[in-house]
């Protein structure tokens, strides 16, 4: 995995969020207190308590965590406590505390109903395009009108890629390729049945991931992940080579973040 065309390391990883499918947040914290505490833990020093302070407060306003603020996160077993979609909200908030380039969830429906996942799903989009957040989420059951609000798609049958590309694009690539989606079905569904193999059988399925890796997209993304690999090697061979020559400069720091942060990886993720 590459970020800015490095290889990650302890000052890059700071740029990236991660949200893991079950919520990890101490039940007897409120809501404010989790975005408090990871503010103030990760945040760089030069920020002001007073610039903390808002920062949860535009947090909390952004996630529509307002009604819940000051109310105990709680667990599904013994205490009681806001709802899944709140808990999943609050899970976002305490990530995007200490201001990251790169946000990735990993199903962050999972539990919400179709009303809630859509919410939520908005919700991102929103983040994405406001707060200047690339956002990579995996799913496995979007609703047509949760589908509709992803930019690109990433489908993966195996653990390998059948298509990776803009989500409008997606159904014409398939269609070109000899699977037309029926009418009134929802192209989500659509796409994970070929995906899986259920409709076409095995023998189309592995066509598919054959067919992938010889498009342009397919090609160029091998050609560059390649072209990184040899840089980082390269780049760590030196860097051997310059701490026998002078063992006292070894401890240099890692390669700053641009403006304008890409993740790079050879299955880039969802959305």
């Amino acid at each position: 995995m590459f970020f800015n065309g490095a290889g990650l390391d302890a000052a890059s990883k700071r740029y990236i969020g991660m949200v893991p499918q079950d919520d990890v947040l101490l039940p007897t914290s409120s809501v404010e207190e989790a975005i408090a505490f990871s503010a103030a833990i990760r945040l760089p020093p030069h920020y002001t308590v007073a610039q903390r302070a808002s920062m949860v407060s535009e947090l909390i306003s952004d996630l529509d965590l307002g009604t819940v603020r000051h109310a105990r996160i709680g667990d599904t077993r013994r205490r009681k406590g806001i709802s899944g979609g709140e808990r999943k909200r609050c899970s976002i908030a305490v990530e995007l505390a200490h201001r990251p380039k790169v946000l990735l969830l990993d199903e962050p429906t999972s539990g919400l109903d179709s009303s809630g996942a859509h919410q939520l799903l908005k919700l991102l989009q929103t983040l994405a395009a406001s707060a200047s957040v690339a956002v990579a989420l995996t799913i496995h059951q979007p609703s047509s009108r949760d589908f509709s609000l992803f930019d690109k798609l990433l489908v993966l049958s195996s653990g390998k890629t059948v298509y990776y590309g803009p989500r409008c694009e997606a159904l014409s690539y398939f269609k070109a390729l000899g699977h037309q989606c029926p009418p009134y079905t929802n192209p989500a569904e659509f796409v994970l049945d070929l995906a899986t193999g259920f409709e076409i059988g095995a023998t189309q399925q592995q066509l598919l991931i054959d067919r992938y890796l010889a498009t342009p997209a397919a090609v160029q993304s091998q050609e560059s992940v390649t072209s990184l690999n040899a840089a980082t090697t390269q780049g760590a061979g030196s860097g051997q080579r310059g701490r026998r020559s002078s063992p006292r400069k070894a401890g240099g720091a890692g390669g700053g973040v641009g403006g304008e942060g890409r993740l790079l990886c050879p299955c880039p993720p969802l959305l």
